[in-house]
């Protein structure tokens, strides 16, 4: 009797153990739109998912947190798309598409689509140092820039007598600041620019509006009394 109650377990695990031990994850792939730039008011957004044993779910989220702008779908069958109207509006879109499977193994595909007219109305500003400033080597300044529709990350670029010297950073948050810890290595001179341009779009870019300085500290000699 135990020996029968033991192969019906044994053959009830076999049964379902590819069920107990599915770790696969679905497979999803984007479809549409391939371009970065979204240049139309309207898109498709297109995914295929499958799985292995069977797909529970897809869920989709557009998200610009600029404008606040989220749209979110659910799909339990195919087809696996949405369409997006007013597009233009948008400042940018953050796309994501997960797939879940039935036992909980997911996959994502994302994508970050930028939108033509905040491209063309996109502006870069530097604020400081924007010339007259009078910076020393060594210390810590901060350099300041406003935007306008320019979305990711943006380069600071130092120029002197408008030839580029060194990339300050290749890419910070487009916050508005950032904190430079000025070279020991530099050399004083008067003729300094800061460039800041968008990563995404080079030709985004704003300069120091006059030449900026750099000094060197001043040494102090320290008197010694001998008597």
């Amino acid at each position: 009797m135990h020996s029968r109650i033991l192969i019906l377990f044994t053959l009830l695990i076999i049964t379902n153990c590819d069920e107990i031990f599915d770790i696969f994850p679905p497979e999803i792939d984007l479809i549409s739109p391939k371009d970065r730039v979204l240049i139309e008011n309207s898109a498709r957004f297109i995914v295929t998912a499958s799985d292995n044993k069977g797909l529970d779910r897809v869920e989709f989220s557009l998200t610009d947190e600029a404008t606040g702008n989220k749209v979110e779908k659910t799909f339990t069958t195919e087809p696996y798309e949405i369409e997006l109207t007013n597009i233009q509006t948008w400042k940018q879109i953050q796309f994501e598409a997960y797939a879940y499977d039935d036992v909980g193994n997911w996959s994502v595909v994302e994508k970050q689509y930028l939108i033509q007219t905040s491209i063309d109305n996109a502006k870069l500003k530097v604020l400081s140092p924007n010339g007259g400033e009078i910076w020393q080597t060594g210390s810590t300044k901060v350099i300041r820039w406003s935007s306008e529709d320019v979305v990711g990350s943006i380069s600071i670029e130092l120029f002197r007598s408008n030839n580029s010297i060194t990339k300050i950073t290749n890419s910070t948050n487009n916050n508005g600041a950032f904190d430079w810890v000025i070279p020991d290595a530099l050399s004083a001179n008067t003729n300094y620019k800061i460039k800041v341009s968008w990563n995404e779009y080079a030709s985004i870019y704003d300069e120091s509006d006059s030449f900026f300085s750099i000094t060197k500290p001043t040494s102090t000699n320290s008197m010694i009394n001998n008597d």
